[in-house]
């Protein structure tokens, strides 16, 4: 009997009002290398309001470039681009969030990718609009793409050694184990709270708090280190500091869903996502995948 796990499903989100076909390719070639490590399937999909103005002339271009890039890409990991109607005669990023949310529910989503930029500055997949409204919704991680991207070797995942935060953290150090990629803990002391000197730094890599994590990365046969942020800086700017400094090709920050979770989109997830053009997954500590 095959006992395989089930493929994992990574849903990839095009936006459909504005196709960067250039980007588009290299997103798409980029994701091949998570599915082939994965053991996963690469499902893009395009969220279109079907009564909009001209509807009808920008569904024959959509379909056009999705042809064109599926053609490009080509390959037995990536199905067929999807273009997901809903029946709506304006642009709403809350319906478009909401029918991505619903389409992944029926394609049963393990990981959510999404464009975090673009050039039109009214896009609805912009950061700050689509991405935003989207986390604020879903449970499922979800990586979120600039124009920057490269083989996965470093993760970076940021914590604040929470229960949460540990949850989060051994569903990405399976994802490094996969991507046969380095993972590293990093933490940034608040002085005030800590109290700590030089000396306690040093001896905090081998302590009880740190010992859980580094033990579960040797269990999967993971490459771990740990960092520690020493600046009286905020932690998302000693976050981005560490990502040039430790050459990262990965961010990891765990984030709440709802509405009341903004304490950490709203500041320190926020603030990462708007500063880098590093990669950036996020994870949701209520679901223990991919």
């Amino acid at each position: 009997m095959n006992t395989e796990k089930p493929l994992t499903n990574i849903i990839w989100a095009i936006d459909s009002l504005k196709i960067n076909l250039e980007r588009d390719i290299r997103v798409g070639h980029y994701l091949i290398q998570w599915a082939e490590r994965n053991k996963g399937q690469v499902i893009p999909v395009t969220i279109f309001p079907n009564k909009i103005k001209n509807s009808d002339n920008i569904r024959i271009t959509i379909e056009d470039d999705l042809d064109f890039l599926h053609e490009i890409i080509s390959h037995e990991l990536v199905q067929k681009p999807i273009i997901h109607e809903f029946d709506s005669d304006k642009i709403s990023v809350q319906k478009m969030a909401q029918d991505l949310m619903n389409f992944g529910t029926e394609k049963n989503a393990d990981i959510y990718v999404l464009n975090k930029t673009n050039n039109d500055e009214f896009s609805d997949f912009l950061i700050g609009r689509f991405s935003e409204t989207f986390l604020h919704l879903t449970k499922r991680p979800t990586l979120l793409l600039d124009q920057q991207f490269n083989d996965v070797k470093k993760i970076l995942f940021a914590t604040d050694f929470s229960k949460d935060s540990f949850t989060a953290f051994k569903s990405v150090a399976k994802v490094a184990k996969r991507m046969k990629a380095k993972i590293i803990l990093y933490h940034q002391f608040e002085w005030l709270t800590y109290h700590l000197n030089a000396y306690d730094i040093s001896n905090f890599h081998n302590s009880k708090t740190v010992q859980p994590w580094e033990k579960y990365c040797q269990a999967l046969n993971v490459n771990f280190d740990i960092k520690f942020g020493e600046n009286i800086i905020s932690p998302a700017q000693s976050i981005l500091a560490a990502i040039q400094e430790l050459d990262i090709d990965v961010i990891s920050l765990v984030s709440k869903t709802g509405r009341l979770g903004t304490y950490l989109l709203g500041s320190t997830t926020r603030h990462v996502m708007r500063h880098t053009n590093t990669p950036l997954l996020i994870m949701h500590p209520e679901i223990n995948k991919p």
